[in-house]
């Protein structure tokens, strides 16, 4: 019987194997035919692509955007020997968080002959540079300590939440300068994150950040990735302009230093609506192999005070110039006129004033007297206007004891950049209040007369013209 039933089994699974043969050869066929429909539709579509396809495309390569932040500061390191060349050893000791700062502990052993001075040639914390700096006397044969400080709104600004690496260069010299200074490679400090950190730009997706924006106290007008700048293994990468509620204007640059050494750069002769209205802006010293944003504020690098009288309240047109120096102050490139559109306005400025000067293309207007008296400003400006069309690039300067107030010669900071050929641009006197105070103005009302002793050049550094402008207020 039971022989039987095993035959009788074995004849049923056999037709169910058949039957599903059959259907498999069916749906081959079904799926064969569907295929080639498929392969036809393709290729009729194949150059077709939606906006929407294209979009996704470029989502791609946006950056990941939070809305979040959040410090983390339970980010520990190891005890970890940095560098043990030229009789030099040192070592990061501790990581731990004040209540504005991230603090770094290092000891310093020099077992050298001489006195050494450390000092930094850039700082970076996931591969981007920072403004902390190291400053540390060591005497020969001696231990000493060093603290690097790097602030918790730079790491904001950043769009940094966890540590994973700190990058350390450090120029080593005797302090007199007797023998060439030692320039250490880049010294990698792994934190406790290093196993689950890689490099992201966290700083464009801050940008974008609500959060942090907040807490910023910024609206960030205009934001683009194009590569204005590219010399010497350095490229300008991304650009955003943003507005504080109080009327304060920022630029940020975004810069990729690809070289083996630490570079400066500098921006120049920074123009807003074609308005030249500094000469030097802001400089940024860049580690090897990192990013590094340079922050140009409007508070801190122009004199707001006398913006309205300029109608230079809005910014649509800003240009500058920017130069990349080596260690040696050598200049290794620059580029001059380097334009941004920040918005769709048309930009431009007043030109009113009362003409004091005018030669060989080149004319002074009197914009006014002004001043800035809060906790950080406490000075009169003296302001002109001086429209270029003399043909070369011109730069006003004050001269050393050339000026006097009230029959009196005080030393004034003169300021003014490079205005080109068919520019305008900014000239202006800073005097400190407590200089001013010596002689009996304290006052906008005290000001009676002004004897101004000035010299015009060109871009060579060859002088022009001499000119003595006299005024009464």
């Amino acid at each position: 019987m039971k022989k039987f039933l095993a035959v009788l089994l074995a004849f049923v699974m056999l037709l169910s194997l058949c039957a599903c043969s059959d259907k498999k050869d069916n749906d081959d066929e079904d799926k064969g035919t569907e295929t080639e429909e498929k392969k036809s539709d393709k290729s009729d579509d194949k150059d077709a692509k939606t906006e929407e396809d294209e979009d996704k495309d470029e989502d791609k390569d946006e950056e990941p955007v939070s809305n979040d932040y959040s410090l983390n500061t339970k980010v520990k390191i190891e005890e970890t020997e940095l560098y043990d060349e030229d009789d030099v050893t040192i070592t990061a000791d501790k990581l731990s968080f004040s209540s504005y700062c991230v603090e770094l502990d290092l000891t310093i052993e020099n077992e050298s002959d001489e006195d050494l001075l450390f000092t930094s040639d850039g700082i970076a914390v996931n591969g981007f540079t920072t403004s902390a700096l190291i400053y540390s006397e060591v005497k020969s044969g001696k231990d000493g300590e060093a603290s690097v400080s790097i602030y918790y709104d730079e790491l904001m600004m950043l769009g940094i939440e966890t540590i994973g690496e700190i990058t350390l260069q450090l120029e080593i010299d005797d302090g007199d300068y007797k023998t060439d200074p030692i320039h250490t490679k880049p010294m990698k400090l792994e934190t406790s994150e290093s196993d689950d950190y890689k490099f992201e730009n966290t700083y464009r997706s801050a940008l974008q950040n609500k959060k942090i924006n907040k807490e910023m106290d910024r609206e960030i007008l205009y934001y683009e990735k194009d590569v204005l700048f590219n010399k010497e293994s350095v490229k300008l990468v991304s650009q955003a302009f943003a507005e504080t509620k109080d009327g304060t204007k920022c630029l940020y640059l975004e810069f990729e230093n690809g070289s083996s050494e630490s570079l400066t750069i500098t921006l120049q002769n920074l123009a807003i609506n074609g308005l030249v209205v500094v000469g030097y802006a802001e400089s940024l010293e860049i580690a090897s192999g990192t990013h590094g944003v340079m922050d140009v504020r409007s508070d801190l690098v122009m004199m707001e005070c006398f913006f309205e009288d300029l109608d230079l309240d809005e910014f649509s047109d800003l240009s500058f110039d920017l130069s990349i120096d080596g260690k040696d102050f050598t200049t290794l490139a620059e580029k001059k006129g380097i334009e941004l559109k920040v918005s769709d306005e048309k930009g431009s400025f007043n030109k009113d004033g009362e003409q004091v000067y005018e030669a060989d293309g080149v004319t002074l207007s009197y914009v006014g007297l002004y001043e800035e008296d809060d906790d950080i400003f406490e000075y009169f400006y003296l302001v002109f206007l001086v429209e270029n069309d003399s043909g070369k690039t011109v730069c006003v300067e004050d001269v050393y004891d050339g000026t006097v107030i009230n029959g009196k010669t005080i030393l004034p900071w003169g300021y003014g950049g490079d205005i080109s050929d068919g520019q305008s641009g900014v000239f202006f006197l800073e005097l400190t209040k407590s200089t001013m105070k010596e002689i009996g103005v304290t006052k906008l009302d005290d000001f009676e007369s002004c004897e101004l002793s000035l010299k015009i050049r060109d871009d060579d550094f060859e002088t022009l013209d001499e000119p003595v402008i006299s005024l009464e207020f």
